[in-house]
């Protein structure tokens, strides 16, 4: 009890300090610093940080902190830290797990830094200080922040942010990735704060001259080459190990190659068990990123039984059992494309019952194929605008990578007709509503579109039951007006594509023995709809009416 006294009475002292800090700066009038990060440097070989240009708005950073240290050490909080203050911007930590260090990478590699040395990776705004709890590490390796004192509320980047939110993966130590074409010829700060003024109206673009005139751009080497190994790290991280293996579930089955580069798609095949009704539909599915055709399961196997649908899930390059190369929007729109083709073709499934589902990162490849084939409907679950839009709202200094062919489900809109539904959370901070509602916006000549927006959910706390809700009478809709004459086949995978081919099985056993060099690579939260799925399901009873939806 006395050690849990002393834990308050510290964590009450420091908050006051931190709003002490707050008073100190605002009478020394401090602007918001904006700190350009050029180059990378570790701390022992186990940390990678990207580096801050030394100038006068550093100088402010600096400032802070030593107002900060000041004002904890008059209040009793003394540093045990022998270091000096040294302002950094984390790239990754190794893992100091045993089992992981053990298996891993020892240390950072000295290449990583000297090939990205004097590089212009952008810049940050800083907005505020964070009080954590520098005993309690959370599962994505970060400190638990028990208070947040904002200092600068004008802060137009990062104003609602939280690098957490976001399922990333960071791991550096991969072989060099897939390239970025035609990125830009040369990287600028106006390239680097330009914000879409469809979807964010605000006050940023007016803002941006001071910003430009500071901070003159630093790198005029043509990056058309970059590697994009960070952006799709940040963007893919498939969960290691997989989910699935290829004898625990028996709805798993093998699209085959059909050109000599290409490697089989592993995915997974839902018929209702129970239905005494005609199938009107089926579902090709697109997951989220932090999640494989394994984690879904359960999801989709509700959805087919309470939708009465074929469902048909496909993996991504480099997920779960898929051993492709890295993902990227070339390699998963080429999966998505074998995967419908598969469903026309070889199964002989009418396009215009085919329903194309996408979440969160899915909803690209969704939007992709909505927009190249007069498909039956679309639904998407808290999608995204455009791919630059969500990289430049979360990690700005890796806008630069983003090349403006990237993911636009916002420009896909203008060719999509088929009826379309939007379900996305307003609590969402991982991806925005207002993301959706631009989406639905953009539908200007779609009749059969309707957004769902539910007052009370986030990005992943949506149950099978609540998107069931909005879900069936959506699709109730559609087939009060569609040709119910038409004749659909009755669909079963043939016992061929469900044995493993042998190349997969070949790769299945050099894994099982080959030692993983990026586990021991910590990686940020991955807050993926499985991760969370059973936390939910046990309390959705209790929460079952209490999602106040506002629909259009």
């Amino acid at each position: 009890m006395k050690n849990y006294v002393t834990i308050l009475l510290n964590y009450a002292r420091a908050r006051q300090s931190l709003a002490e800090v707050y008073e100190q700066i605002a009478k020394v009038n401090l602007t918001p610093p904006q700190i350009t990060f050029t180059g990378l440097s570790h701390f022992n070989n186990k940390v990678l940080y990207m580096d801050p240009v030394k100038d006068a708005h550093l100088d402010a950073l600096m400032r802070i902190a030593e107002i900060c240290r000041e004002t904890y050490e008059k209040n009793g909080i003394a540093s045990t830290d022998v270091r000096p203050f040294n302002a950094h911007l984390t790239l990754f930590k190794l893992s100091k797990a045993r089992d992981l260090h053990r298996r891993g990478v020892k240390k950072i590699d000295e290449c990583w830094k000297s090939k990205y040395d004097n590089h212009h990776f952008g810049v940050e705004n800083f907005h505020s200080l964070h009080l954590c709890n520098m005993l309690k590490k959370q599962a994505d390796g970060y400190y638990e922040i028990f208070h947040e004192q904002r200092l600068f509320e004008s802060s137009r980047f990062l104003s609602g942010f939280n690098h957490y939110d976001l399922k990333c993966d960071h791991r550096l130590a991969n072989k060099l990735a897939d390239k970025v074409d035609n990125v830009t010829s040369t990287v600028t700060n106006d390239q680097l704060v330009n914000i879409e003024p469809l979807v964010y109206n605000s006050s940023a673009m007016d803002e941006s001259a001071p910003l430009l005139q500071s901070h003159p751009s630093t790198n005029d080497e043509t990056i058309s080459n970059i590697d994009s190994m960070l952006l799709n790290k940040f963007l893919f991280p498939a969960p290691k190990p997989s989910t699935y293996t290829l004898t625990s579930h028996a709805n798993l089955f093998w699209i085959p190659a059909k050109l000599p580069d290409e490697l089989p798609v592993p995915c997974m095949f839902y018929s209702p068990s129970r239905s005494n009704k005609k199938i009107e539909y089926l579902i090709i599915f697109c997951h989220g990123n932090g999640c494989d055709i394994g984690s879904m399961h359960y999801t989709l196997n509700e959805f087919c039984e309470n939708l009465n649908v074929y469902i048909i899930s496909f993996e991504y390059p480099a997920y779960g059992l898929c051993t492709a190369t890295s993902p990227n929007q070339q390699t998963i729109n080429n999966h998505a494309d074998r995967t419908f083709d598969f469903v026309v073709n070889t199964l002989l499934w009418p396009i215009e019952r085919i329903i194309m589902y996408g979440h969160s990162i899915g909803s690209g490849a969704a939007c992709y194929l909505a927009s190249t084939q007069l498909i039956g409907a679309l639904i998407l679950q808290s999608p995204y605008t455009a791919i630059s839009n969500l990289v430049r709202e979360k990690v700005r200094v890796l806008a630069y990578l983003i090349s403006t062919r990237s993911w636009n489900n916002l420009e896909a809109m203008k060719n999509i007709k088929c009826p379309a539904l939007f379900i996305h959370g307003r609590s969402d901070t991982v991806i925005p509503a207002d993301h959706s509602q631009a989406l639905y916006d953009a539908c200007s000549n779609n009749e059969g579109k309707k957004l769902v927006l539910l007052r009370n959910e986030d990005h992943n706390s949506m149950t099978e039951s609540l998107l069931l809700r909005y879900i069936v009478p959506f699709l109730e809709k559609q087939c009060v007006l569609m040709n119910t004459n038409l004749q659909l086949p009755v669909i079963k995978i043939d016992r061929e594509l469900r044995e493993p081919p042998p190349c997969v099985l070949a790769a299945n056993e050099v894994n099982s023995n080959r030692t993983d060099v990026f586990n021991s690579l910590s990686s940020l939260s991955k807050a993926s709809t499985a991760a969370t799925m059973a936390t939910i399901r046990s309390i959705s009873g209790l929460r079952k009416n209490q999602s106040d939806e506002d629909d259009d």
